[in-house]
């Protein structure tokens, strides 16, 4: 079970920046620093949420992406990071209530969970 001070620090890693890398970073650090955005939003202390609830939650949102070129985990992860980065970097939390920022940011994780990695025309056809 990962601690607040277990976890990649923000600014050491890019989180807050709009041109994060996910490359030098494993997949699994890329959960850590996924865990590490909700402490920083300050969610997990107000709403009480477990630690270890919180790290099972973000590994089975690891797991629910496929081994696809492009919709897979390393991209939800960068689309949570992208949101996160709106909230806080962007100073768009502000028009949000706590609440709302944690959903948020949990939908852009889950984002393109079990993408089959074809497009909507490929569907169409």
């Amino acid at each position: 079970m990962q601690q607040k001070e277990d976890l990649p620090d923000p600014q050491a890693v890019g989180l807050y920046e709009l041109r994060f890398s996910d490359f030098p970073i494993t997949e699994h650090e890329l959960i850590k620093c996924g865990l590490r955005l909700f402490f920083e939003i300050n969610v997990v202390e107000k709403f009480k949420v477990p630690v270890e609830v919180l790290s099972r939650w973000m590994y089975t949102v690891r797991k629910g992406y496929r081994a696809v070129t492009y919709h897979n985990w390393r991209h939800g992860f960068n689309v949570g990071q992208t949101m996160f980065t709106l909230l806080m970097t962007g100073r768009l939390k502000k028009y949000y209530t706590d609440l709302e920022a944690f959903g948020m940011l949990a939908a852009a994780f889950c984002r393109d969970i079990d993408h089959r990695g074809t497009n909507n025309l490929y569907q169409m056809k």
